[in-house]
C-alpha cells in the first residue's frame, strides 16, 4: 500500500484536468459528477478448521473458500455492503482480495482503519475485512463521493452444533400431568394435560424461560379433551371442548380468556394448521378452514378413513423452496389399533395458494413391512417442521429422527436427546419461534430441555431494498 495516497490522489486530479484542457477546436466531453459502487464479491477465502488426528491431537488445516459463492448485497439508501449468508467459520477476514465495481467509472478508495487516509483500490491488493471499512467511489472529476460501509459476515459458530439446555427439572405439577401437548404462542409455550381425577390443567413459561411454570386458570369451563386438542394458528390457542350442548371450536391468545369461534360437532379433533388453513379431523375424513374455524370444508382423501390418526397427532408444514405460494403438508399419529398397522399412519398433502391453483388430495403413505426407515408404531411420535425438512421425537428412539422427503423416510438425526429424558412415554414435543425444539418429559419426572442448530438461530438479513 506505500505511495498509494499520491496516487489516489493523482488519479482523481489526472481525471479533472483531463476534463479542463481541450482545445476549443476539440469535441467538448461533460464528465458526470454522480457515482456509486455497484457490484462487489471476494476471490478465494483462507480458511483454518480445527481437526482431531487419529491419535486424538487437536490440528488445524488450511482450505480455500470460494467468496464469490457468497452473494453481497448493496443498499444505496443506506449505503452499507453486506453478505447475509456469512462465511463458514474459521474463514480469514484479514486478507481477501474484492472486486469492486463502481457507477460512470468512478474512482474507488478505502479508508484506513486507524485514519482518515483515503487509499486506491486494487483488485491484485488484499483487504482486511475484519472490521467494517469505509469504501468511496469518487466522480471522475473528484468533485463528489459516495462513501459505504462494508461488513464481511463470517460466522462465529458452526452451524451443526446441536446442544440441549435443561431447563425445569423435577417439577411436580408437570409430572402429575398425563395426556400433555404443548403449544407455541405469543413468546410463550403452554402446556395442556390432565391430572389423575380427569381435570384439565394449562401451564405457560416464556420462551426465554422454562425453568418457572405457572398455572393458567381459564375463564371458562374446559373439558379433558381440550388438551389434545390444543394447537396454535395466527397468535391463538385454539381447541375443542365439550360443553352442554355439544363441540365448540374454542381460541384464545392467552390461555386465559376465551371466546366460543363456533359450534362445531363435526369436528372430532384438531388436528393443526398451516400458514394460513386450520385442520381437523371428522368422522368421515379432513376438514380445512379458511376462514380461521368460522366455516370447514371436506378435504379429499386418498384412501380409506379408518386410516387416519386416532390419537397423539400432529400436523406441521414446510414451504416448497421454489414456490413460496406452496407448502407440504405433514399429518401423522397413532393410528386406531383395529387398522393393524406396522407403523405410525402418515398423510401428506401440497398445499398450493396460488389464484387458480387445483386442491389436492391427502395421500397416505403405505410403508412395506420390512421397510427400516419407516415411520415407527407405538405411543408418542410427535413431529415439527424444522431445518427445511421434518424432525419428530419419538418414545422408543434414542435420538431425534428426521425426514428430508416430506415425511415418507425417517431416520435417526445425529442429535441425541438430553440426559434424563431417558425413553418417556409421556412427553410434549414443540417449536418455538426462535427454532427451538423443546422436550417436556411429564412421565412422573417433570422435566424439560431445549436446543437447537446454530444455524436456526442466526439473524436472516435483508436482501431486498428499495431505491
Amino acid at each position: 500500500m506505500r505511495n498509494k495516497l499520491q496516487v489516489f490522489i493523482l488519479l482523481i486530479s489526472m481525471a479533472w484536468i483531463a476534463s479542463s484542457c481541450l482545445d476549443d477546436n476539440e469535441y467538448e466531453y461533460e464528465y458526470p459528477n454522480d457515482t456509486a459502487i455497484t457490484a462487489f464479491s471476494l476471490g478465494t477465502v483462507d480458511r483454518y478448521v480445527h481437526t482431531l488426528s487419529s491419535k486424538g491431537e487437536d490440528s488445524v488445516y488450511t482450505e480455500d473458500v470460494d467468496g464469490s459463492e457468497y452473494k453481497f448485497y448493496i443498499d444505496q439508501v443506506k449505503k452499507i455492503i453486506y453478505n447475509p449468508d456469512s462465511l463458514p467459520k474459521g474463514c480469514d477476514a484479514t486478507r481477501i482480495l474484492a472486486t469492486i465495481s463502481s457507477k460512470n467509472s468512478g474512482v474507488i478508495g478505502i479508508k484506513d482503519t486507524k485514519s482518515d487516509s483515503i487509499a486506491a483500490y486494487s483488485s491484485s491488493d488484499s483487504i482486511d475485512f475484519s472490521v467494517p471499512r469505509e469504501i468511496r467511489a469518487y466522480n471522475v472529476i473528484g468533485t463528489a463521493y459516495s462513501a459505504y460501509t462494508v461488513t464481511v459476515n463470517v460466522h462465529k459458530e458452526d452451524p451443526d452444533s446441536f446442544g440441549w439446555h435443561t431447563l425445569a427439572q423435577n417439577n411436580a405439577e408437570l409430572a402429575a400431568l398425563a395426556q400433555a401437548k404443548a403449544v407455541n404462542v405469543n413468546e410463550r409455550i403452554y402446556l395442556f394435560g390432565i391430572d389423575a381425577t380427569n381435570n384439565l390443567h394449562i401451564y405457560a413459561t416464556n420462551i426465554t424461560d422454562g425453568v418457572e411454570w405457572e398455572e393458567v386458570t381459564p375463564d371458562v369451563s374446559l373439558s379433558p379433551n381440550a388438551s389434545q386438542n390444543a394447537i396454535s394458528f395466527n397468535g391463538y390457542i385454539y381447541t375443542l371442548t365439550n360443553g352442554t350442548t355439544g363441540t365448540n371450536l374454542m381460541r384464545s391468545a392467552d390461555a386465559k380468556t376465551w371466546e366460543t369461534v363456533k359450534e362445531a360437532t363435526e369436528l372430532t379433533c384438531l388436528a393443526g394448521a398451516s400458514s394460513r388453513y386450520l385442520y381437523a379431523l371428522t368422522h368421515t375424513g379432513i376438514s380445512v378452514s379458511k376462514d380461521e374455524g368460522l366455516t370447514w370444508e371436506a378435504e379429499q382423501i386418498d384412501t380409506d378413513p379408518a386410516f387416519l390418526p386416532s390419537a397423539e397427532i400432529s400436523l406441521a408444514y414446510t414451504e416448497n423452496l421454489v414456490n413460496k405460494e406452496t407448502e407440504h403438508l405433514l399429518l401423522m399419529g397413532r393410528p386406531d389399533a383395529s387398522a393393524g398397522q406396522e407403523s405410525s399412519t402418515v398423510w401428506t398433502k401440497v398445499q398450493e395458494y396460488a389464484e387458480g391453483s387445483e386442491s389436492q388430495p391427502w395421500s397416505y403413505v403405505v410403508y412395506d413391512q420390512a421397510d427400516q426407515f419407516k415411520a415407527p408404531y407405538g405411543r408418542q411420535f410427535l413431529a415439527t417442521a424444522y431445518r427445511d425438512g421434518f424432525e419428530a421425537l419419538h418414545c422408543d428412539s434414542d435420538s431425534l429422527l428426521v425426514s428430508m422427503d416430506k415425511g415418507i423416510t425417517w431416520r435417526k438425526d445425529s442429535v441425541g436427546l438430553p440426559t434424563g429424558f431417558n425413553g418417556a412415554h409421556n412427553f410434549a414435543f414443540v417449536k418455538d419461534k426462535q427454532n427451538y425444539l423443546w422436550i417436556i418429559n411429564i412421565d412422573g419426572v417433570g422435566s424439560a430441555w431445549k436446543g437447537r442448530h446454530n444455524s436456526e438461530g442466526w439473524i436472516k438479513e435483508e436482501t431486498a431494498f428499495e431505491n
